[in-house]
């Protein structure tokens, strides 16, 4: 069944790293089992996940190896990703591809909070990502 949601309304999850926040929008598993917050919508029939990062300014995501593919689309702020040592800037509008298996940093490089819609696919769950 299609459906339409305010992803204003959906809550944080916890930060994933400091001064780093998602919003969890829909997934196919409840991963938050845990007493974290569940995305908004769990769907049994998708394999991706879907969600909205915010990084703060000054703050980073450090450096992790996912066992995933992760497309993402910057909405506003002004970052850098290190994908396996290559540097990368990026913006409002940029679309970011990073392969599974491949190691990324994402700094906020900009003056306003950065942030960004992700999927993830496979959808993630905590045994694909090894923080280094």
């Amino acid at each position: 069944m299609a459906f339409v949601f305010n992803g204003n309304d959906v809550k944080n999850s916890p930060e994933a790293f400091d001064g780093v926040v998602l919003k969890s929008y829909i997934h196919p598993i409840d991963i938050y089992n845990d007493g974290y917050t569940k995305a908004q919508y769990q769907m049994p029939d998708v394999g991706f996940s879907f969600g909205l990062f915010e990084i703060c300014v000054g703050k980073s995501w450090p450096a992790t190896r996912f066992d995933v593919s992760e497309v993402s689309y910057c909405l506003e702020g002004d970052g850098v990703f290190i994908c396996d040592g290559v540097e990368h800037r990026f913006g409002a509008g940029d679309v970011i591809y990073i392969p599974k298996g491949e190691v990324r940093i994402i700094h906020n490089k900009g003056d306003t909070s950065l942030k960004y819609l992700c999927i993830v696919d496979p959808a993630w769950e905590p045994k694909y990502e090894s923080v280094l």
